[in-house]
C-alpha cells in the first residue's frame, strides 16, 4: 500500500517504523527538516517538509493516489483540516486522524463531516482502556480482549514463589486455560509441552472471559478487587482515567503540582480525592496511605519522573505501579528495575490503526506491552488453508501459535483437535518475527 503520514512525532515515528518493516511504501510531511533527514537516512521513505494542513503540500505528496492517509501531528485542528483536504483531492483515500480532545469520535459530527473520516484514534483514549481493562484481572500486566469480549488473552509475572515454578508446561495443562507464550530474557518463547516456567517468566495466557481464577491460584496470587487507586499527575491521561473509575466503588486520590489544574480538576472529578503536591514527595505518599494503595499509576507528561514516583510508591508499600510511557527506548527498561505496568499511548494507538492497514480478514489487533509480539483475532476464508484441518496438522510459521477459536455463540481455547471452520474467528499470538508469514497464511487464498 502507499501511505501518507502527517507528523513524525511519536506516533507518527513509530507507525512508519511499523508500516515500513511491513513493506509499505511511505510519506511523511513534517515542518521539521532535521527530524526529516534523520527518517530518510534511517528508512526506505520519501519525506516532505512543509504543514500537512496546506492544500498545495498534499498535492506534492500525491495524496490522491494514496490508500491511507494518517493525519499524526500534534494538533487536533491541523489534523481535522488535513483529513478534511485529503478527502478533496480523493473521497477514496481512507483518512485517519489521531485527535486528543476536539472528539472521541463521529459521534456529534453532523454527517456530512462525519464521512470524511473513516476512523479517529486517541492515544490516551487508548492508554485509558489499557489500564481500565487490567481492573478485571488485578495482578495482570496486561489484558487483551477478543471475540466480542468472550476471551481474553493475559499478560502475568511470574514470582520466585510460584507454585508452579519449575514445572513443565504440560503438568499445568487444563481445558479452560492455555499458556500461547513465554517472555523471558527479552525473548518471546512459544512454548512447547516440555518447556519449564521459571521466575520472572511474563506469560501469555488464553481462557474465556473470567475463567482465570484457578490459573491465578496456581501462581500464588487470589484476584482481589482493586479497591484503592493513585494517580500521578492530572494531564490527560490522569484526568481521564480518575474520571473513568469514579463512577464505581474504586477510592482514587490524584496528585497533581500544579495548583491551578488541581482547582480545575476538583470542581470537575466527583469521588476523587485531588491533592496538590509532588508524587515524588516520599512524606506526602506515607501521608496518603500509599501503603494501602492496590494500584499507583504515573500518568504525568514528565515520563522519568513517573518512573521515580512508580518506584517510589512500590518501596513504600504500593501493591501494583503502573508508568505512562512515550519513549520506545524505556520500554523493555521498565519491567527490569522493579515496575509492574508500562502503557505505551503510541503501541496502543498504532494497534488500532494497523487494523485499518493489514487484511480486511483482521479483525482486532493488540500489540504487547513491549511490542515484540501482536495478538490477532482473524476471521477464517472459505478458501483459506487454516481451514478444515486439525490443528495439530496445521504447520504455522515459527513463532505463530493458535490461541482461541469462535464459532457462532461458542467460544474455546485452542487444542490439538480442534478445527477451523469457514468464518470462524480465530485468536492468533505471534512474534514480531512470526507476524508477516502469518500475514501471508491468513491472506492465502
Amino acid at each position: 500500500m502507499r501511505i501518507v503520514i502527517a507528523g513524525a512525532g511519536s506516533v507518527g515515528k513509530y507507525l512508519l517504523e511499523r508500516l515500513v518493516a511491513e513493506g509499505h511504501a511511505i510519506v511523511v510531511i513534517d515542518q521539521d527538516e532535521t527530524v526529516l533527514e534523520e527518517l530518510s537516512s534511517t528508512y526506505d521513505i520519501q519525506t516532505l517538509k512543509g504543514n500537512a494542513s496546506m492544500l498545495a503540500n498534499l498535492e506534492r505528496a500525491d495524496v490522491a493516489s494514496a490508500d491511507i492517509f494518517i493525519a499524526a501531528t500534534d494538533s487536533d485542528e491541523a489534523n481535522l483540516i488535513a483529513c478534511m483536504l485529503a478527502d478533496s483531492l480523493s473521497s477514496e483515500v481512507r483518512k485517519i486522524a489521531r485527535i486528543r480532545e476536539l472528539v472521541t469520535d463521529a459521534s456529534g459530527l453532523s454527517d456530512r463531516i462525519a464521512d470524511l473520516f473513516d476512523h479517529f484514534i486517541n492515544p490516551d483514549s487508548e492508554a485509558v482502556d489499557f489500564l481500565l481493562r487490567l481492573f478485571q484481572v488485578p495482578g495482570a500486566v496486561e489484558l487483551m480482549e477478543f471475540c466480542g469480549g468472550r476471551i481474553w488473552v493475559v499478560g502475568v509475572v511470574v514470582s520466585a514463589e510460584a507454585a508452579l515454578v519449575g514445572k513443565r508446561l504440560k503438568q499445568l495443562s487444563t481445558p479452560e486455560v492455555v499458556i500461547v507464550a513465554i517472555q523471558r530474557d527479552g525473548q518471546v518463547i512459544i512454548p512447547g509441552g516440555n518447556d519449564l516456567i521459571q521466575a520472572s517468566d511474563e506469560l501469555y495466557v488464553a481462557a474465556r472471559a473470567n475463567e482465570f481464577d484457578s490459573f491465578f491460584k496456581a501462581l500464588g496470587r487470589e484476584l482481589h478487587p482493586t479497591r484503592h487507586v493513585m494517580i500521578h499527575g492530572g494531564g490527560s491521561i490522569g484526568r481521564r482515567l480518575a474520571k473513568e473509575l469514579s463512577g464505581g466503588d474504586v477510592k482514587i486520590k490524584l496528585i497533581d503540582s500544579n495548583s491551578e489544574r488541581c482547582e480545575q480538576l476538583a470542581s470537575e472529578l466527583s469521588n476523587v480525592l485531588v491533592l496538590c503536591g509532588d508524587g515524588t514527595d516520599q512524606e506526602l505518599l506515607k501521608e496518603e496511605g500509599i501503603d494501602d494503595v492496590d494500584l499507583f499509576v504515573g500518568a504525568s507528561h514528565d515520563e522519568e519522573k513517573n518512573i521515580l514516583a512508580a518506584l517510589l510508591a512500590k518501596k513504600l508499600g504500593a501493591k501494583m505501579t503502573a508508568v505512562i510511557i512515550t519513549k520506545n527506548s524505556y520500554l523493555n527498561l521498565i519491567p527490569e528495575i522493579g515496575i509492574d505496568i508500562v502503557v505505551s499511548p503510541n503501541i496502543a494507538a498504532a494497534s488500532s490503526i494497523l487494523k485499518f492497514v493489514r487484511s480486511e480478514s483482521i479483525s482486532s489487533i493488540f500489540s504487547t506491552r513491549d511490542d515484540r509480539a501482536e495478538v490477532l483475532e482473524v476471521v477464517a476464508d472459505e478458501a483459506s488453508r487454516i481451514v478444515g484441518i486439525p490443528l495439530r496438522d496445521l504447520k504455522l510459521p515459527h513463532g505463530v501459535i493458535v490461541a482461541a477459536v469462535h464459532d457462532d455463540e461458542s467460544a474455546s481455547i485452542a487444542r490439538g483437535d480442534t478445527v477451523i471452520s469457514p468464518g470462524s474467528r480465530v485468536v492468533f499470538f505471534a512474534s514480531r518475527k512470526g507476524l508477516p508469514k502469518l500475514q501471508e497464511l491468513v491472506n492465502e487464498d
